[in-house]
């Protein structure tokens, strides 16, 4: 069995030495940009280089965080910032734009990939899908259980790590866009400002509120597994993740320190036994009021969140202290096997081995004793003096012939030229060298400008709906498709859709935001009904599950990717494309789009956003689950006043909070039609058959008498997310 790595996180240079002092295995950190958590104090290009160099050294690992979203302005960055990293020996780099992927494999070979949890895995279809591209390791969302994190590891062999300290999301991570829209800081970017941590009030879809005795209905209980690690590795987990890039060197060490004494404890007894003051030390060392196991062995639940007080504990003095004197002080030393061979007239010669890396040195002729002889013991006492040098002795091997006299300053010199001889050849087996030729080729690939344009005069509109009443309502506009959730279809004993004419007007089924173990039969069925239906002419994917699924099916019908599928930039753009038709991010303003080039994107119209995509769900954590919903059963009020509206997916076992007021780009038509778009998506949800008629009479016929809705947000259309 292949020992668990512990990896820990590093926002600072200080955090880094701490976390390697206090036994991690390896470190993720970020650079000046492109990193999850830009607020971090993170790293200069000279600092990555000096982490890279010590940790290699000690026979330690680190991974760039690379996982945002990337906008095609942008790109010309990236190969300039990475090169260094590459050329001094980055052991991986963590994504979550899959425009990477392709660029990344061809400019950097051998650099392992490695799917951010942003990617939302949820299922090893996607774990596959993302293999067959070469990544190496999956992050999975940190939403699945136990069950089914083994299923993603049995089936696709990929390489898995999973967070087991540390803050949650209440949503998918790489599915939320509150702070997005709440202020426009992009948890996509790095910049998320937690509105999950806000207070609600809930509020039910009469108007009463409910569940009063609940605060913080989206603060879930930050993650302390150590209880439990040893059911994680006996599930094949290969990677351990502490949470916390932006948190203190004492949160980095402490923690690192107390998961690393259970992780070795199974290792040697095949049990582990948590004391009460090692739970105390990690409860006081920035962790919320409360802690849980997350969901390896939940689904969702009250018992889930922290209801009345989201707010960290503060720092306590004591285990600080502890951590300071205790850790901090640690120098983590690489173990080193001492050979070395003494005989009077003879080259002194001393070898140092770190795993499979040998350095050898040679010195004087050695000379015979007049008085002073060398001893064993001395001499094995001055090479094993490594100090600083990162290295300490394991097995030392000293060959001293009779009557060798050995100053002490030749042996002090032997000792530095090995180290450094050793040092030197650990960090050569860890640099490489670029392939100039396939990189001016790669770059060329992915800057080029390949302008495709649709020539139709008029705009051309396509409608998803969430009711019978917005369906029967749309097939009396001339729009090009709709868009109908399975979720409908699969829930009625008639298909409604047989009972309507749709004249000239294309049907797709949409299928589920987000795809789990459980939905596997779900999925078959759904891919069966589109394929076997001649009134079905494709389907609406929301993530990378989804396209495995229909690439296994062999599917043969149209496939548009939705906005969650996150192309920003020609390179992701380009991946989605070859699949099917794309509808455009909402996060990127209306000249981003532009820098991708492709006038065929669908662009979202009208619509509430969902702002959240939930595993934890509002009925269950009131006590009211009845596992048969499929509706807004709820709404939320913030401190402004604001009500965003959820829907709770009882087929699926999820929510979808949306944004208080829908989209609407009406005001920017004129702009968007200009600059040659002529694909616009109209998306209904709660809206009641007269606002959705209000709505198809201004875009799709034309009639500007009354706008689409009296409170609305144009989004990110202007700006674009920070």
């Amino acid at each position: 069995m292949n020992k668990v790595e512990l990896l820990a996180p590093a926002g600072d240079i200080e955090c880094f030495y701490a976390a390697i002092n206090a036994g991690a295995d390896a470190v993720y950190l970020a650079g000046k940009s492109f990193g999850a958590r830009a607020s971090a104090t993170n790293f200069t290009t000279e600092e990555l280089i000096e982490c890279l160099d010590y940790a290699h050294v000690r026979g330690k690992k680190i991974y760039l965080t690379f996982n945002t979203l990337i906008k095609e302005r942008e790109w010309s960055t990236i190969y300039d910032f990475i090169l260094p990293l590459y050329e001094a020996g980055l052991d991986g780099i963590i994504i979550q734009d899959i425009g990477l992927i392709g660029y990344l494999k061809k400019a950097f070979p051998l650099l392992p990939l490695h799917a951010s949890t942003q990617m939302t895995v949820t299922d090893a279809a996607s774990a596959l899908w993302l293999k067959e591209r070469g990544i190496e390791r999956i992050v999975p969302a940190r939403e699945l259980s136990l069950t089914e994190i083994e299923e993603i590891k049995k089936k696709s062999g990929l390489e898995i790590e999973t967070f087991i300290h540390g803050a949650l999301c209440y949503s998918y991570s790489g599915q939320c866009l509150y702070s997005s829209f709440l202020g426009g800081r992009s948890g996509n970017r790095g910049r998320c400002a937690g509105p999950c941590r806000l207070p609600y009030n809930i509020f039910d879809k009469n108007g009463n509120q409910v569940g009063k005795n609940i605060e913080y209905p989206l603060s879930l209980k930050d993650l302390c597994i150590v209880n439990h690690i040893d059911k994680l590795i006996k599930a094949g987990i290969d990677s351990f993740k502490i949470e916390g890039r932006m948190k203190s060197c004492e949160y980095v060490a402490g923690v690192t320190s107390i998961y690393r004494k259970y992780i070795d404890e199974f290792y040697e007894t095949g049990n582990i036994a948590v004391s009460d003051d090692d739970m105390e030390v990690l409860k006081q060392l920035y962790l919320r009021s409360s802690v849980g196991s997350g969901y390896y062995f939940k689904h969702n639940g009250a018992d889930m969140i922290t209801a009345h007080d989201p707010s960290y504990n503060t720092q306590n003095d004591k285990a600080v202290t502890f951590v300071r004197e205790n850790i901090l002080n640690k120098k983590v030393v690489r173990p080193v096997d001492i050979e070395a061979y003494f005989a009077v007239g003879e080259i002194a010669r001393l070898s140092m081995k770190a795993d499979d890396i040998c350095a050898t040195v040679t010195g004087e002729k050695c000379e015979a004793s007049l008085n002073a002889e060398a001893t064993v013991a001395g001499v094995t006492k001055q090479l094993c003096k490594l100090g600083n040098t990162g290295f300490c002795a394991n097995e030392v091997k000293i060959n001293l012939s009779h009557g060798v006299f050995l100053p002490v300053g030749e042996l002090n010199n032997l000792r530095r030229a090995a180290v450094e001889q050793l040092s030197n050849g650990i960090l050569k087996s860890a640099h490489r060298k670029v392939d100039e030729n396939a990189v001016d080729d790669c770059l060329c690939e992915y800057t080029k400008k390949e302008t495709i344009f649709d020539n139709t005069p008029e705009g051309i509109y396509d409608i998803s709906i969430r009711s019978e009443a917005q369906f029967k309502l749309a097939l009396n506009y001339d729009v090009r498709r709709i868009y109908v959730p399975y979720d409908m279809i699969c829930k009625k004993d008639a298909d409604f859709l047989n009972d309507v004419n749709i004249q000239n007007k294309q049907i797709y089924i949409e299928l589920p935001r987000i795809v789990r173990l459980r939905d596997n039969t779900y999925m078959q069925e759904a891919i069966n009904y589109v394929i076997g239906s001649d009134l079905i002419a494709g389907v609406l994917v929301h993530n990378l599950e989804e396209l495995y699924y229909l690439k296994e099916s062999s599917f043969n019908k149209s496939i548009v990717c939705d906005s969650t599928l996150y192309g920003w930039n020609r390179a992701s753009h380009r991946l989605l494309s070859e699949i099917g038709e794309t509808i455009a991010p909402v996060e990127l303003s209306m000249h981003e789009l532009n820098d991708i080039d492709d006038k065929n994107l669908i662009i979202p119209a009208y619509g509430y956003v969902p702002l959240m995509v939930t595993a934890n769900c509002i009925r269950k954590t009131l006590g009211k689950c009845t596992g048969s919903e499929y509706d807004f059963e709820f709404f939320l009020l913030d401190r402004y006043k604001k009500e965003p509206k959820v829907f709770v997916n009882c087929t699926h076992c999820y929510n979808e909070i949306f944004n208080p007021i829908p989209n609407s780009i009406h005001k920017m038509l004129e702009q968007y039609m200009n600059s040659g778009y002529r694909n616009y998506l109209i998306s209904f949800t709660l809206e009641k058959p007269k606002q959705c008629k209000q709505v198809l009479d201004y875009y799709v016929e034309g009639i500007t008498t009354n706008p689409p809705s009296e409170e609305y947000t144009v989004g990110h259309s202007k700006k674009g997310a920070i």
